[in-house]
């Protein structure tokens, strides 16, 4: 073997070396802007698991869709910021108990961290998070707008402000925007949620399944029955979901070359599974 040919060996070998570090750093940085885990809103963390988040409601007559999740919460219940942030809006003036307004008392709070959004601009972008509090109680919210707040952190109490209101509990809330600073009007809630499922951390032995089911052209197939999930020690079928503003949620697959090209939508979502999950599979 001549000297040339060493050398350009040590150069090709140093080009892919640079390269494959290039492609890793740059997967990194696509998880790291893409998808983070949040904490939970109270201290106890569990979801009521008979009102999920795309699951519907019919309410004097109308179809009302659930567009996060809720957590049991009792009157006076401390309400934790999820993630760091900024407060951009609230409403704490209603009295316990008023069910005048459709959201209550409120927090809402603009993330320090973005996430792929595909409804921004054509063929996707960065978006702002943003976490939605409700229901909250009278006088009890702890920072003002323009705050900010830490994980963990207390911003209100729980009571059962707003319309649509079956007992004590908070509603919490995920959606993305292009914009920064908007208020809970201009946030467009109804359009951009994101399932919190996939964004709150796992609890103590439990995990979240998710998939997706598609046609031949890859399609998601709507309000199919999927059977032979196991959900606190049961079997329990669930819907994939029925209403396209459920399915903007999108999942990341693991290798570097999808994660850097084409999103993912799910279509069902089941989570609380009583057996324990792998840290490479949670979320």
């Amino acid at each position: 073997m001549t000297a040339i040919s060493i050398a350009e060996r040590k150069r090709r070998l140093r080009t892919f070396g640079l390269g494959l570090a290039a492609a890793l750093l740059l997967a990194l940085t696509l998880i790291a802007r893409t998808a983070f885990n949040m904490g939970r809103p109270t201290q106890n963390g569990s979801i009521d698991q008979t009102y999920l988040w795309a699951n519907s409601l019919l309410w004097n007559g109308d179809i009302l869709y659930h567009e996060g999740v809720d957590f049991p919460a009792t009157t006076g219940t401390a309400v934790l910021a999820v993630a760091d942030g900024k407060v951009v809006d609230l409403h704490e003036g209603l009295a316990n108990n008023d069910h005048s307004t459709t959201y209550g008392n409120y927090v809402l709070i603009q993330h320090t961290q973005q996430h792929w959004d595909q409804s921004n601009g054509q063929g996707g972008g960065l978006s702002f998070v943003y976490t939605m509090y409700l229901h909250l109680a009278y006088g009890s919210v702890t920072p003002v707008i323009g705050s900010n707040v830490i994980a963990g952190s207390t911003i209100a109490l729980s009571d059962s402000t707003g319309r649509y209101v079956t007992g004590q509990h908070l509603h919490f809330q995920v959606v993305v925007h292009p914009q920064a600073d908007r208020s809970l009007v201009s946030l467009e809630p109804g359009t951009r949620p994101r399932n919190p499922e996939l964004w709150l951390s796992p609890m103590t032995s439990k995990g979240a399944a998710i998939g997706k089911i598609t046609d031949q052209y890859g399609n998601p197939i709507q309000n199919l029955l999927v059977c032979g999930l196991s959900k606190n020690g049961q079997l329990v079928p669930i819907r994939s979901y029925s209403f396209p503003w459920a399915n903007q949620t999108i999942c990341y697959t693991r290798t570097s070359e999808r994660q850097m090209s084409r999103p993912e939508p799910i279509t069902f979502m089941l989570t609380s599974m009583s057996q324990t999950v792998p840290a490479d599979r949670q979320h």
